[in-house]
């Protein structure tokens, strides 16, 4: 066992010296605009020393056989991370270039197949080389080869790429810069002269990222790839080709124009693409990583794909001729608005201008969009993988090995249904992308051929989750949403004044919505087969899912109030980049299937065919509950200062008992948590109205994590963190739980 802190020299005082003048800098400043500013600056200084002093003491890192586990924390908080060495996926090595300079240290990151973060950080340690070098024999006596027996291929950033990058990169940040100080209100000369000094600061800057950039190379060995790059500071880092996963090439305008590549790589369950840069062999660089995945899965790729396909052009382009349509219906519902509100005439003019450039924008955005689309787009069924190509002025590339391959999806809607295509997307444990055949004819060859070639072919039914659909059970299921639409229909019959109009709407739509439902859970259910399920579900939009069960993580079954029914969802391996708004965040893949009867122990179902044995009642090796302090007292503070800050506020009384129904609320919805360590698996335990258990099997954990903060510590209590594979976001909090090293041990102990 090895055990190491950080250099105190490195990771306290030199820290000290650069937050001290950050400090010196900010208080001048600040004590030319206000003195509470600086009083307040002042005191963040303080507490940076103290906290930053705490750190050092709490900072260590404990090498064991088959682990790696990081010992730190701050003022008011403590945390340890322990990572399995199988897991690792990457470790790089960082010599920042005064610190290593003074001090002879630098940084160890090590990362894990459970997320696309930072897992283990070695700060500031002392004869780093040597710690690289370490992890290297640490992984091989775990299983890893990384021999570097044979240099396969050496590859270099090309300079054109290289200046491109630099160029682009300092023009994003002038343009923020200036953005930024616009609309300041300063006058025209110190804008000016903060213009000069940005512009003074940015030349080197953008020089040094030109020649770290240009100081990078790749190289791809028989049984590991590594990379180094930098011109002050350095940065080296070794990747196993065993949790490799995919590659895939990329090439935008500019770099077609120059020859240029970029390449990605993933692993199990990163989130967080590995980038090789403007690359000239890009395409022979992939295939050799390709080579290099295959063959440690002892296959082969094949260049030539046995199947192309292409995007349906009636399918694509046809269904946009909707939006005049939707346009024009539109234009007729505000025209009898503005009819019965006695609008003039250039009221009309102008719903009719505005309508109309509306839909002839939107037609020509959205056909071009699909134009360029079915022009460029390409997908292919290869030997041992399946494959998205766009290649128009630039290029995008996106392969999953079969083995990566967690779950295939066909997917058929109304309008596949009239032109005669389908969809079929491809989910993979090494991306949060996934692959989709959008808008490809229907062709039960290729059904089969996908079927087939994934072992999507059972024929004996095991067993059969149907969905049950009554009035009653929907209801329950939709308890919240109910009472939302009771209270909606009711207050409309009281203030819209005609309840004869009112109600009949109410009695059409609900007509629809229960036909729909019908229909709906008469075709949903869960087929399990030998080594996979089958999922249908849908009735506008029909989706058929197909699941093995090696890919899924756990289960998570949620009873309605007063039934037997419930929903049972399933956790898959690898995750999905979902867009919201303006931000975007990785969710992992997952099926649910609603209004399940007899839904008591369906986990364990599940649970029996993953780990192929019968299970039943696992016995509990150990028991939790959270204590209810830590999400009491914030929430009492708030509250307390909301009542001083009324004070003499006539309707204070409905305020203080709205406060109290949260309390009550509150507290009994975490006296109903609990969390168990069984003989295979961690669950969790929530919820009043419905009553939900979420398990993770032992086999799919990636490592935990145990954490102590100002309010644990108040308290005596912490929270372990489980993580999994393939997932870049915590799966289970075990939250606020007063033996947290007992039960940290023992779920160590458990899934190790």
């Amino acid at each position: 066992m090895l055990e190491l802190r950080p250099n105190k020299s490195a990771f306290l005082y030199f820290k000290y010296l650069i937050g001290t003048i950050i400090f010196l800098i900010a208080l001048s400043v600040s004590l030319f605009f206000s003195t509470p500013i600086a009083i307040i600056i002042l005191l963040l200084y303080l507490f940076f020393l103290i906290n930053h002093y705490y750190r050092f003491k709490k900072e260590r890192y404990v090498f064991q056989k088959d682990r790696i586990i990081r010992y730190g924390g701050t003022l008011f908080a403590d945390h340890k991370t322990e990572l399995v060495v199988k897991n690792i996926t990457q470790v790089l090595m960082s010599l920042p270039f005064v610190e290593n300079k003074l001090f002879r240290t630098g940084i160890i990151l090590i990362e894990s197949a459970g997320t696309g973060v930072t897992e283990i950080e070695l700060v500031s340690i002392d004869n780093p080389e040597q710690i690289y070098q370490y992890m290297e024999k640490l992984m091989k006596s775990n299983g890893f080869k990384l021999t570097r027996g044979k240099l396969i291929q050496q590859e270099y950033p090309k300079t054109i790429g290289v200046f491109l990058d630099t160029l682009e990169y300092s023009i994003g940040i002038l343009l923020v810069f200036f953005f930024a100080i616009s609309d300041t209100g300063l006058p025209k000369w110190l804008l000016t002269l903060a213009g000069i000094l940005f512009l003074v600061f940015l030349v080197p800057f953008a020089i040094l990222r030109f020649l770290d950039l240009k100081n990078r190379s790749y190289r791809i060995y028989n049984d590991v790839i590594t990379y180094a790059e930098g011109f002050l500071t350095k940065n080296f880092s070794f990747i196993p080709v065993e949790n490799l996963a995919d590659s895939r090439a990329t090439q935008g305008p500019l770099d077609r124009i120059f020859g240029l590549y970029d390449v990605y790589l993933s692993c199990q369950g990163v989130s967080k693409d590995i980038e090789f840069a403007h690359m000239a062999n890009g395409p022979e660089f992939e295939k050799n990583i390709d080579s290099l995945i295959a063959k440690g899965r002892k296959e082969e790729r094949a260049e030539a794909p046995i199947a192309q396909l292409r995007m349906d052009p009636k399918k694509t382009l046809i269904p946009i001729l909707f939006i005049p349509v939707g346009a024009l219906l539109g234009l007729i519902l505000v025209i009898f608005a503005l009819f019965l509100l006695g609008a003039s005439e250039v009221s009309y003019a102008v719903a009719v201008f505005g309508f109309a450039v509306l839909g002839m924008l939107l037609f020509i955005f959205s056909f071009l969009g699909l134009l360029l689309a079915l022009i460029g787009r390409s997908f292919a069924i290869k030997k041992k993988s399946v494959e998205f190509r766009f290649k128009l002025i630039g290029t995008n590339r996106i392969e999953f090995s079969d083995e990566m391959v967690t779950g295939v999806i066909f997917r058929e809607s109304l309008l596949d249904k009239l032109f005669g295509t389908m969809s079929i997307k491809f989910w993979s444990i090494g991306s949060n992308k996934e692959i989709s055949f959008w808008n490809i004819k229907k062709d039960p060859a290729i059904i089969k051929m996908v079927k087939d070639r994934f072992g999507f072919t059972g024929k004996k039914e095991i067993s059969v989750l149907h969905s049950r659909f009554s009035v009653l059970e929907l209801v329950k299921s939709r308890i919240y949403r109910s009472a939302i639409a009771a209270l909606v229909l009711t207050a409309s019959l009281i203030f819209l004044g005609k309840p004869l109009i009112v109600l009949s709407a109410a009695i059409i739509i609900l007509s629809i919505v229960l036909a729909y439902c019908y229909f709906y859970y008469r075709r949903s259910q869960i087929t399990f087969y030998r080594d996979y399920l089958h999922f249908q579900v849908g009735l506008l939009i029909q989706e058929d899912y197909h699941i093995y069960y090696k890919n899924i993580k756990g289960a998570a079954v949620k009873r309605y109030p007063l039934s037997a029914l419930g929903s049972l969802n399933l956790n898959i391996a690898g995750e999905q980049l979902i867009q919201q708004g303006e931000y975007s965040k990785n969710v992992s893949n997952s099926i649910t299937a609603n209004l399940i009867g007899e839904i008591a122990e369906k986990d364990l179902l599940v649970e029996s065919f993953v780990m192929k044995k019968k299970i039943s009642k696992p016995p509990v090796i150990m028991e939790a509950k959270p204590m209810v302090a830590n999400s009491l007292l914030p929430i009492a503070g708030i509250f307390i200062a909301l009542d001083a800050f009324l004070g003499g506020f006539p309707y204070l009384l409905p305020v203080l008992a709205l406060e109290a129904v949260i309390l009550i609320w509150i507290i009994a919805w975490i006296k109903m948590k609990s969390y168990q360590i069984q003989s295979y698996r961690v669950i969790g335990k929530k919820g009043i109205v419905y009553r939900t258990l979420t398990s993770i099997m032992f086999s799919k954990i990636d490592h935990i994590t145990e954490h102590q903060g100002l309010l644990n510590k108040a308290f005596g209590n912490g929270t372990i963190a489980v993580n999994t594979i393939g997932s870049s976001a915590t799966e289970m909090f075990v939250s606020n739980i007063s033996e947290y090293k007992k039960f940290y041990d023992a779920l160590k102990k458990e899934y190790s």
